[in-house]
């Protein structure tokens, strides 16, 4: 940021992170770190001094076969009196592991507050609840016979909160019984590295976790595998119908969790207070519900005006700023190409009569040169379905148009999948939810998603 500090400005409070970060990272394939045979590489670059970290591999058709065939052989191993333990020690080398958080930060510059104080323990209780159901199978289905596994899973992520929604999809499908071969997304790699690290550590067996890294090629690769049993992909809308369309060609089984941006619906007799909190705090305290796209807020018209000015006094006051500090709210955009898209979205918002407030140059510079700053923006006069396309452009960027009615509400939230009403009345909050295709939805509260949330539904998706 630019300018000088003000007056109430924190002492900073640097969290240690001198790490060592290997220059080239490997694939992790049969329960060791193994050197890819492909050549094409692609430097990681901390999004808050744009210096290189490390190095990724591309994974190549022959490390891709290679981990299939580690995730095959696993699975006999794999059985079910021996999934819970080594599962439940995994969640607690995850809890007790400072290293996740801080690579998490470096690579990603998501504030190093929120990577300890939210995704770590988030991240240990997706773990230990899913583990939980790797002895009570049986109960799945009538007669008490355990139902079998759904066989090798690959699991492709992408964006936003790339561990947890990792961990969201793994630690099922291995109390399942269903060894995984992840690719996580190329801007969010350390970590998922590291954590293959914890569970060789936790002794989950050889090749029953299985890490490559790389981009399209790599992940289309995995896709089109014959060994590939079911396949899950976490990432933007087009990047999961691309999955749906290429796995149709082989009539493989596709689980896709598109990310969609979080609405907020707000009716004139609501906790402001309560609301304007959740709201602005969301991106921080939610990253499984924010995913790490702009929040869409719909606030009833008699309120607009107070809601905004709530708003905007506690948007200004979010500090931007360094993530490994720990009095950041707002560290870095994640990467170059995502400055980029937040520019072209601002200026498309500007074209088309839309008012940014608390805004400014969306790409500020640090004094060295290094990473892409954006400040909190809240942006009004833009239609719904220009708001809903906008937010996919991620950042920190609050989207608010207006109601009247609860029938207008349902319309302007159209296909939300994510949705946070906020009324004092139950009613309002029946008519909202029971007219949309929502998902999740959160009544009065900040919008968390809990690990039972997925209930037994997140692990019969991976049997037969």
């Amino acid at each position: 940021m630019t300018g000088e500090a003000p007056a109430w400005a924190l002492t900073p409070t640097q969290v240690a992170a001198d790490i060592e970060i290997a220059s080239r990272q490997r694939l992790f394939i049969g329960g060791r770190f193994v050197t890819p045979r492909s050549r094409r590489h692609r430097d990681v670059v901390a999004p808050a001094t744009g210096m290189t970290l490390t190095r990724l591999t591309d994974a190549s058709g022959a490390d891709v076969d290679a981990a299939i065939t580690a995730a095959t052989a696993a699975q006999r191993g794999w059985t079910r009196s021996a999934r819970l333990t080594p599962l439940l020690r995994l969640a607690d080398r995850i809890e007790r592991d400072p290293t996740l958080a801080i690579l998490a930060t470096r690579e990603t510059g998501r504030p190093i507050r929120a990577a300890t104080g939210v995704d770590t323990p988030l991240a240990a209780r997706i773990t230990r609840f899913n583990a939980g159901w790797a002895d009570k199978l049986s109960h799945l289905v009538r007669g008490g016979n355990a139902p079998r596994s759904a066989g090798v899973v690959v699991v492709l992520v992408s964006g936003h909160a790339a561990l947890l929604r990792v961990l969201w999809a793994v630690t099922p499908a291995l109390a399942a019984g269903c060894p995984c071969v992840v690719k996580p997304s190329p801007h969010a790699t350390l970590a998922c590295l590291r954590l293959a690290e914890i569970a060789r550590g936790a002794d989950l067996p050889p090749g029953v976790l299985n890490v490559v890294t790389g981009g399209v090629k790599t992940g289309e690769a995995l896709m089109t595998h014959a060994g590939a049993r079911l396949i899950v992909i976490s990432g933007r809308h087009a990047t999961c119908r691309r999955a749906c369309q290429g796995a149709a060609a082989r009539t493989s089984p596709v689980v896709a969790e598109p990310r969609t941006p979080l609405t907020h619906v707000v009716f004139d007799d609501a906790a402001l207070d309560q609301a304007v909190e959740a709201i602005v705090a969301g991106p921080e305290a939610s990253p499984l519900a924010s995913a790490g796209l702009g929040i869409r807020l719909l606030v009833q018209e008699p309120v607009r005006e107070e809601v905004t000015a709530r708003l905007l006094d506690r948007l200004r006051a979010r500090r931007v700023g360094d993530p490994l500090d720990a009095n950041t709210d707002i560290g870095p955009l994640p990467a170059t190409h995502h400055a980029v898209a937040i520019d072209d979205m601002l200026e498309s918002v500007r074209t088309a009569g839309g008012v940014v407030r608390t805004g400014g140059d969306p790409t500020v510079p640090r004094p060295d040169g290094g990473g892409h700053w954006c400040p909190p923006h809240l942006v009004t006069d833009v239609p719904a379905p220009d708001a809903l396309a906008h937010a996919e452009a991620g950042g920190p960027f609050w989207f608010m148009d207006t109601f009247r009615t609860t029938a207008e509400a349902t319309t302007l939230a159209g296909d939300a999948r994510a949705l946070a009403v906020w009324s004092d009345k139950s009613a309002r909050l029946f008519a909202v939810t029971e007219t949309l295709a929502a998902t999740t939805v959160w009544a009065n509260t900040l919008p968390q998603i809990d690990p039972a949330a997925a209930g037994m539904a997140g692990v019969r998706r991976f049997l037969r």
